[in-house]
């Protein structure tokens, strides 16, 4: 063996001589400790047998160029099988020798493949990954200043690698005119002084597209410490940058509206609320995260069966839209509409999302409206059966009257009285009946209320058992404009129910005071005062039994009462709403079971006035001999025992029931007529009033009596005539008439 020989033989490198059959004509020893096959075997066959099927054709063309065309052929590779069936990979340097024969020589290159392999599908991964996340990776060398880009800062320029080449310079000029001076001097103070960045700034992509961007830069130097390059990431991040304006913006639509928002778990526990949740409820975050709000919120007022229906929606995971009371922090009640919706994920409920709406005021006003509407539609029902129930007494009255005149020797002096008396009564019952209503007018006057009960204490003191101790305390020391008497029979009103309220002994106590504002906390407000600025306060308060909460809705009803011996006629409570109303003042009422009760009536005030002085007229004549009367009313039983009574007492009587035909007669003999005294509610189209108008359309200077059954009616709140109210005595009509004959 040649020293030539004996080298090859022991080199760890595959030799081979091949022909042009393909057929190796010499191959080290290295081959059979590589392969694990004989040598010898190696030889015989070509040796297209050994390689790997995919690589045959690759290997037939390389060989072909040195061969044929003479060509070197220097990194080639392919695959040999090895005994075992596995496969090798060769790194193969070929060149045709003075013969006409290919030599060459061959590594092993397994681990060399591999790590090129990883090394490919790792910049695969990175070119993903950078495209996904779109953050692209650059490189500033210091000595040369030239600039690399990976492939996603091209796609982010909106360039490619055939299009443009990137210079330091080139790349600035990207960037926004007002952002392009600070990228320049960042990167000559990194060039310059190695320092480093981080910044957030815009570029303007090659189609004109703005797109906000993010790029950090880090030096890299060697291991002697020597900056070599400026490394650095850039990365896409404009629709990061509108997402997080959309969320800011939903943020401040979810905190600026008046309505609270709640986010709570799967488990009902708080995640979030805005600052509107905070303003209704009291509770702050850091109040209520982690907890269930059921247990925050709900108190003695909260309605069982609506928690019960919250329970249950919430349970299928259906949308809920109910009103329930809550609790305010402070322990204040409120009128929450409170609307739940699930909030879904893949089919799923993960959260759920509460909207909060304080519909006190809306729950108030409606309450008011109903108890307005209440006391409305009673008062009506009170009107009408007052209307129907004074003509009966009207009639009755007459009727005592006429028999007393002819009962010249008092034979039934004792059963008129009494039938008088029973008139009167019913009369005092339809009065105060008609005071819970609002057809009457109230008589306006400004006073001082306080001088005003003090005046009356006396009264007070004459209708209160010794047993119970009576206080007056007076200190508002304002002005009020209302119906003084009225408001007399008002205040004596919640007097009595206060003394009924205490069983024996205890303490009433009637007081005034200024308010600045109506405030009506802790307490039920029946009606609100009309605004003003400000209010002087009306109170009756006692140490009785007190009204259970229940049944705070019912007392101002007429005929309502919670005396257990039901005395009186339940309409001392209905009279005080009705003049609350007419006046523009507000009722409120504080109680407790077994402590007491406190009436309040909120008075606005009102500016002192001077008294005005009122004429006197000379005094008319008491005679009714010679009188024309037109006397008008629909009934007629009344109609007869009125123009009997009017007749014995010397008058001359056209009484009609009628009043089309009573028009008529007046418009044909005006000048006949002295005085008119006419019904005002009655059946036929014309009322009184009107009755009165257009018969003084004839004759203007004719006076005018009006008789009303209920009151004062709304439709003469501007009647400048004087009204009666039925029943009407003899003695009183007469007055009425030769007061008014003789002021005119």
């Amino acid at each position: 063996m040649s020293e030539h020989s004996e080298i090859l033989e022991n080199l760890n490198t595959l030799v081979i001589k091949a022909s042009k059959e393909a057929k190796f004509l010499y191959a080290n020893t290295y081959w059979e400790e590589l392969l694990g096959i004989p040598l010898q075997h190696i030889k015989q066959v070509p040796f297209y047998e050994l390689i790997h099927p995919a690589d045959i054709k690759a290997t037939e063309e390389a060989f072909a160029a040195v061969l044929v065309h003479g060509q070197p052929v220097i990194g080639f590779r392919n695959r040999y099988r090895k005994s075992t069936g596995d496969y090798v990979w060769l790194e193969w340097t070929a060149r045709l020798d003075s013969e006409g024969d290919v030599v060459a020589s061959a590594i092993p290159c397994d681990e060399k493949v591999a790590l090129e392999e990883h090394d490919k599908k790792a910049s695969t991964l990175l070119r993903q990954s950078e495209g996904m996340a779109k953050v692209g990776h650059w490189s500033v060398e210091f000595e040369s200043g030239e600039l690399f880009w990976s492939d996603e800062i091209y796609r982010i320029h909106g360039v490619t690698k055939q299009n443009y080449t990137p210079t330091v310079d080139s790349a600035i000029a990207f960037y926004h005119p007002e952002d392009a001076p600070r990228v320049s001097q960042l990167v000559s103070e990194a060039l310059t002084k190695q320092s480093e960045w981080e910044f957030t700034l815009r570029i303007i992509r090659a189609d004109g597209e703005i797109r906000h961007v993010r790029s950090q830069a880090k030096i890299s130097r060697n291991s002697s410490g020597e900056p070599t390059s400026v490394f650095g990431i850039f990365q896409d991040i404009t629709e990061f940058i509108k997402l997080n304006r959309q969320i800011q913006k939903l943020s401040k639509v979810a905190q600026t509206p008046a309505t609270g928002v709640v986010i709570c778990n799967k488990q009902k526990e708080v995640e979030w609320v805005n600052q509107a949740f905070t303003k209704i409820t009291g509770y702050s975050i850091d109040d209520v995260a982690g907890m269930n709000l059921a247990r925050v919120l709900h108190g003695d007022k909260t309605d069982q069966n609506t928690v019960e229906k919250i329970r249950n929606g919430l349970a299928k995971d259906e949308n809920i839209d109910v009103e329930i009371i809550n609790y305010h922090k402070s322990g204040k009640p409120y009128w929450n509409n409170l609307i739940i919706s699930p909030l879904v994920e893949n089919g799923e409920t993960t959260h759920y999302i509460g909207f909060q709406n304080d519909i006190t005021e809306k729950k108030t006003r409606e309450e008011e409206l109903l108890n307005a509407q209440k006391v409305s539609l009673a008062g009506q029902m009170a009107a009408s059966i007052c209307h129907d129930f004074n003509n009966i007494l009207s009639i009755l009255g007459a009727s005592v009257e006429l028999i007393s005149l002819k009962d010249k020797e008092g034979q039934y002096a004792k059963l008129l009285s009494k039938a008088s008396n029973a008139v009167n009564r019913g009369q005092s019952i339809t009065q105060k009946l008609l005071k819970t209503t609002k057809i009457s007018s109230p008589s306006l006057e400004i006073f001082k209320l306080d001088d005003f009960l003090r005046q009356e204490a006396s009264l007070y003191e004459d209708v209160i058992p010794s047993s119970i101790d009576l206080q007056v305390d007076c200190m508002a020391d304002l002005y009020v404009e209302c119906d003084k008497n009225a408001f007399a029979d008002v205040a004596l009103n919640l007097i009595i129910n206060a003394h009924k309220a205490i069983s024996a002994s205890g303490k009433i106590a009637v007081k005034t005071r200024h308010e600045r504002h109506f405030n009506a906390l802790k307490t039920y407000t029946f009606c609100k005062p009309k605004v003003a600025e400000d209010y002087l306060v009306f109170s009756v308060s006692d140490s009785g039994k007190g009204i259970a909460q229940s049944e705070l809705n019912n007392i101002f009803m007429p005929f309502y009462t919670l005396r257990e011996d039901h005395s009186g006629h339940g309409l001392g409570l209905s009279s005080v709403a009705a003049f609350c109303d007419k006046h523009g003042c507000g009722i409120t009422v504080e109680s407790e079971l077994d402590k007491g009760s406190t009436f309040s009536i909120w008075f606005p005030k009102a500016k002192e006035q001077k008294k005005k002085t009122k004429p006197r007229h000379a005094k008319p004549s008491t005679s009714l001999s010679g009188v024309r009367i037109l006397f008008v009313d629909d009934e007629r039983d009344l109609v007869a025992l009125n123009k009997a009574s009017l007749e014995s007492q010397g008058a001359i009587v056209y009484d009609f029931c009628d009043p089309q035909e009573a028009l008529s007669f007046a418009q044909s003999n005006a000048d006949n007529i002295d005085i008119i005294v006419s019904d005002q509610t009655m059946r036929g189209g014309i009322q009184g009033n009107e009755l009165i108008d257009l018969i003084k359309r004839v004759r203007s200077d004719i006076p005018a009596i009006i008789i009303t059954g209920v009151s004062s009616a709304s439709a003469l709140s501007d009647c400048q005539y004087p009204i009666l109210q039925k029943p009407v005595s003899a003695t009183t009509l007469k007055h009425a008439i030769t007061d008014n004959i003789g002021s005119v």
